[in-house]
């Protein structure tokens, strides 16, 4: 069951949950007009929202920011730092917590569609479950100082699970948080990230930092943004954690975009959402005090020639304590990769074979094995059985073996895979969240088995493609020792059907075509169909412009009824249609050809077998079909004449 619980309805009370695993949807801002306030560089926006009472037990928390152009304006032009903050909680007259939950770096819409153009990203906040609770201000801050006749249109949606928390909070402490300059030998960083010494709960068990950190402004060194640095925490002087403060950014799932998107940056990139990191300790004495700190190298910098200033390291940490973990078998499936609607996932779906899960140990035992089932809801399943060594709060990327999607599959089909024998033989203590299911609405195309990848090199070979089986077996490829700079190739594909991946991949991360690198000169990635109408009609133009690589998932189909929605509209002498359509059996085929013309009407499998054949009258303009007897998925009604043919898909439930 899901409620929608919106910020104008604050007397009303959550209540409870109506059982384990139930979601509850809480929008203290939707669909907001944000724009930027250019005499200050900030502007905020707040609401408020009535989350579940604190006699309800909450196992996770996600929040997704949902980003549209604003109603009667283009999309923000630039990279701007906006935060969403905690502030008052219970009520109007308490005092603002000013807690920073998430950190986002807005896209480069100058070339966003401002009317179609839509995107969304989602995080894991369970840590603050414990403030989340009745009634609860948040701010949203959009920075920056481009003009007001741009904007967003922004949502903020926190998805409540209700279930047994993992581990129950005690406290929260908030540890370093500031911009800081970097760089300034007159106010060396390390005067503000000084050591903070924190009284441990007799009776925690478990302590994490949370920590967001990105890097920002462009000194003479072009630093912070595009220079790669370390940071180190330290606990009663020893460090315990020690990353690196940078981000790829050529793969990030929303692209293209208007501006220099690809290059990576200071542990952000343009149009995403900041990731934290994490510090867990298990061995931190209760009841005593402990010194935290947070280092980073000693730098030297200086104001650019027409800058605006030095470097500078945007930083908020979080200190949480734990009581001990509540289960001690616990696994769950935390996300579905692949397949996936979601749109960070965008770039390597839809997809039609291969599944990608992110499982997680929840528990105090230690994982080493255990086996995920897997496959289409109603059929039987697969199992993969996961070796490895997963602590308490740690994930693994699985990739799910043998199971391609046949090419009939519907839209109301359903992935689902759960995990179960954990560690051979262990039973999962908790069950609500073992299993994951994605509907599978986003299917890839489906192109004929014969067809060409055209590609145009551009003046640098650092471009190569693969094309892909549905057990990975590389069936094609060209790669980027073995051609030619500015040369064409045009290869003629002739595949089995089956799920088919292509992939592109650029070796300094910037595409074939790159505004921010003319020299590398102009190049092109295409499907084309072989025979089409018109001629040179493209299954397939791939923006040249993707950063690290670039992919597509399809079913190859005979030819006999492959088919796109630009084939129907080429089509001017003959028309059918299918009613109903989706049909639980009977349908009527209603068509219009010319007098005398000789119509046959074909049925076709998803592999192309031919199941039915009926001799039409050309003076008459209806047939019924009986699909009756046949498996429910994919068929194809091909409407053949002396002068051409029209093509149909009809999908039996």
């Amino acid at each position: 069951m899901k409620k929608i619980i919106l910020a104008f309805f604050m007397a009303l009370s959550c209540g409870l949950f109506a059982q384990i695993g139930d979601t509850v949807h809480v929008k203290p801002l939707n669909q907001i007009t944000v724009v930027t306030n250019p005499n200050t560089g900030s502007n905020g926006y707040k609401g408020w929202g009535v989350f579940p009472d604190t006699s309800n037990h909450i196992r996770k928390i996600i929040v997704t920011l949902s980003y549209k152009c604003a109603p009667g304006k283009a999309c923000g032009a630039w990279d701007y730092i906006d935060n969403l903050y905690l502030r008052r909680l219970g009520g109007v007259n308490k005092s603002s917590q000013n807690t920073e939950i998430v950190r986002f770096i807005t896209p480069y819409g100058g070339s966003f569609n401002h009317t179609t153009w839509g995107f969304s990203w989602h995080m894991d906040i369970t840590d603050y479950a414990m403030f989340l609770h009745d009634s609860v201000e948040v701010e949203y801050v959009h920075g920056g100082y481009e003009g007001t006749n741009v904007g967003w249109q922004v949502t903020v949606d926190f998805a409540v699970i209700n279930g047994d928390p993992i581990a129950n909070p005690i406290s929260f402490n908030q540890l370093w948080n500031g911009s800081f300059n970097y760089g300034d030998t007159a106010h060396p960083i390390e005067n503000y990230l000084t050591p903070d010494t924190i009284m441990i709960d007799p009776a925690t068990a478990i302590t994490k930092i949370r920590t967001i950190h990105t890097g920002h402004g462009e000194d003479i060194n072009n630093c912070s943004e595009f220079c790669s640095t370390t940071r180190d925490i330290k606990i009663d002087g020893n460090v315990v954690s020690t990353r690196t403060r940078w981000r790829p950014c050529g793969d990030n799932a929303l692209y293209p975009q208007a501006g220099s998107w690809i290059f990576d940056r200071a542990n952000w990139c343009p149009g995403s959402i900041v990731h934290p990191d994490f510090v867990m300790s298990t061995t931190l004495s209760p009841g005593n005090k402990h010194i935290f700190d947070f280092d980073m190298p000693a730098y030297t910098g200086g104001v650019a020639t027409g800058g605006n200033g030095y470097a500078y390291e945007a930083i908020d940490a979080h200190l949480f304590q734990y009581k001990g973990i509540n289960k001690s078998i616990d696994a769950s499936i935390e996300e579905v990769y692949q397949p996936s609607n979601m749109p960070e996932n965008s770039r390597i779906n839809p997809a039609c074979d291969n599944p990608r899960v992110l499982i997680r140990n929840n528990g105090s035992t230690a994982i080493t094995s255990l086996d995920i089932k897997y496959g289409l809801k109603g059929n039987t399943p697969l199992s993969f059985t996961w070796n490895g060594a997963l602590n308490f709060a740690d994930t693994a990327s699985v990739l799910l073996p043998s199971l391609v999607f046949p090419s009939n599959t519907t839209t109301t089909a359903v992935f689902q895979a759960y995990v179960t024998n954990i560690n051979g033989s262990q039973t999962d203590q908790y069950h609500y969240d073992d299993t994951a299911k994605v509907q599978l609405t986003n299917l890839p195309p489906i192109y004929d088995t014969a067809f060409i990848v055209y590609m145009g090199c551009n003046s640098v070979l650092e471009n190569s493609y693969y094309v892909l089986d549905g057990q990975n077996n590389i069936v094609h490829s060209r790669v980027a020792a073995n051609l030619t700079a500015n040369a064409v190739y045009r290869d003629t594909l002739h595949l089995a059907p089956g799920c088919y991946t292509i992939i592109m991949y650029d070796g300094s991360g910037d595409g074939l075509n790159s505004s921010f690198n003319p020299n590398q000169g102009q190049g092109a990635f295409m499907l084309r169909k072989i025979g089409a109408v018109p001629a040179g009609y493209y299954y397939k133009i791939f923006n040249p412009d993707f950063g690290n690589y670039t992919q597509l998932s399809f079913f190859a189909v005979p030819h006999t009824f492959a088919v796109s929605v630009e084939d129907l509209k080429h089509n001017t002498e003959l028309s059918v249609a299918v009613y109903p359509n989706p049909t639980s059996g009977k349908a009527i085929v209603q068509y219009n050809v010319p007098q005398n013309s000789h119509p046959v009407l074909f049925l076709f499998d998803a592999l192309g077998k031919q199941l039915m054949q009926f001799s039409l009258n050309s003076a008459e303009d209806i047939q019924e079909i009986n699909l009756n007897g046949l498996s429910n998925g994919f068929y194809y009604l091909k409407l053949q004449t002396g002068q051409g043919s029209s093509i149909k898909k009809i999908i039996k439930e």
